[in-house]
């Protein structure tokens, strides 16, 4: 009886990828509710890279409402490699992968980009059940060897383990993202209910006596009682109004993230904060400078209360002789504007805009300072949004602890009359809530910078 070299090899690696899905299986079922996503991808890159004798692999994660897939993990090929690409969740590409059970070859015609197809040769579904979870990208076969049937039979099956297990720590994640809410929204009630019935107390016993003393006190001289009157009815007003804006912030409720563009983020969130405040009478001086490549992902409307507190507190502050708020958009490095000394900037923008500044001008910076153009990687790209005023400045011992909720600036002019330190905590929480960083540079004297930093990733441009 003849031996067949070509059969005996296919039996044994069949053999040899049956035992390492098994283990895979066995070791994500285990493990999978206590990973991070990122460690069940890195794990799944791994092992299908390891079976199927490939170089090159990238995890895309797909989530529901967005236009694209984004990338994850690699493994053989650096991420700046890859041009910060995603891919669109183009119903092409869905088709065509369904058609093949879940595998195919990469096809120009789907729209992937070409920083991804220079790599990578083979597509395939993860899914949980029928719903699209992520997706891998295989290349760099060894040897020449192409994918056969049995590598296509162990990768559908094997996208179809790693998306269950994926889904599943992206539920693990959300729980225990909610559980930590919670916790920091029992903690913060604590400190509302420790810290809000003193505050209420104060001016509720301001107006009980003054109503007592009127009684018996002569009309002339009501006029004194009824000023005190007066103060304690808005410290309460503004007690009531910072403590519902607390509430509105959403402190137990996710965030609502969805991928935008800058333009987008502009049209959408920033001016139309701007021009409700501009109604009120705020002096708002806007210097975008957006690109069209750059996208953020941003929950729309915790972003506009976080700007908009913004604004109150600046404007709250400025100096009269300054009677403006700068408010700046722009797409730069995370390295470049934590290492610049921001506080250097804060003199140029009275000395530049002056007492009645135009209504449209770029952000200020020292000669040879400006920010550096992208694209940057994905860990270093930010959307800087600055709110800067020419106002009194927070003293360097309270810099540390205006974020802290009812913590009052010692500088305050306001201070026991209004405020009562919640407005920047809410606006820091929110800005949290959407994993971007808040950060203060101030002077005393002088003014004022707050900007929140939005993780924002590159698009390359199609066809280049």
């Amino acid at each position: 009886m003849s031996h067949d070299p070509a059969t005996a090899d296919f039996d044994v690696r069949h053999q040899l990828q049956s035992r390492a899905f098994e283990a895979l299986f066995s070791l994500i079922r285990t493990l999978g509710t206590n990973l991070e996503v990122e460690k069940v991808a890195k794990l799944s890159l791994l092992t299908v890279t390891g079976q199927l004798l490939v170089r090159k692999a990238a995890f895309f994660l797909y989530r529901e409402g967005e236009k694209e897939l984004s990338l994850c993990e690699t493994v053989g090929v650096r991420r700046t490699a890859l041009g910060n690409a995603a891919i669109p969740a183009d119903s092409r590409l869905h088709h065509q992968l369904e058609a093949h059970g879940g595998v195919a070859q990469i096809d120009p015609a789907w729209n992937v980009p070409e920083s991804l197809t220079e790599h990578f040769e083979y597509a395939a579904y993860l899914k949980d059940g029928d719903r699209p979870v992520g997706l891998l990208l295989l290349g760099g076969q060894l040897q020449g060897r192409r994918l056969d049937e049995i590598d296509h039979h162990l990768l559908q099956t094997m996208g179809m383990v790693i998306g269950t297990t994926v889904q599943k720590a992206l539920i693990y994640e959300h729980a225990l993202h909610a559980r930590l809410r919670m916790e920091e929204a029992d903690r913060l009630r604590s400190v509302i209910l420790d810290h809000v019935s003193h505050e209420f107390n104060t001016p509720l016993g301001v107006v009980k006596s003054a109503v007592e003393l009127a009684r018996n006190m002569p009309i002339e001289r009501q006029g004194e009682l009824f000023e005190m009157h007066d103060e304690a009815v808005r410290r309460l007003e503004y007690l009531v109004s910072a403590v519902l804006q607390l509430a509105e912030s959403g402190a137990d409720a996710p965030a609502q993230l969805a991928t935008v563009k800058v333009d987008e983020l502009l049209s959408e969130v920033v001016r139309p904060v701007l021009y409700t405040r501009r109604l009120e009478g705020f002096l708002i001086v806007e210097g975008h400078v957006p690109d069209p490549n750059v996208v953020v992902r941003i929950d729309q409307a915790k972003l506009k209360l976080s700007l908009d507190g913004l604004l109150q507190n600046a404007w709250q502050f400025h100096r009269v002789e300054y009677p403006w708020v700068a408010v700046h958009c722009y797409a730069t490095s995370r390295r470049w504007w934590l290492g610049q000394k921001h506080e250097q900037r804060l003199p140029l923008y009275p000395e530049i805009l002056g007492s009645s500044p135009d209504e449209r001008m770029e952000p200020i910076f020292p000669p040879g300072e400006c920010p550096p153009s992208g694209p940057h990687p994905d860990d270093d790209a930010v959307l800087v949004m600055e709110v800067i005023d020419a106002g009194i400045g927070i003293p360097p011992h309270d810099q540390d602890m205006v974020f802290e909720p009812f913590y009052q600036a010692s500088n305050s002019p306001t201070r026991g009359v209004k405020g009562v330190g919640l407005g920047l905590a809410s606006c820091r929480r929110m800005a949290r809530d959407m994993g971007a960083d808040m950060v203060l540079r101030s002077v005393e004297g002088q003014g004022s910078l707050f900007a929140i930093l939005l993780p924002a990733r590159w698009k390359r441009p199609h066809g280049a």
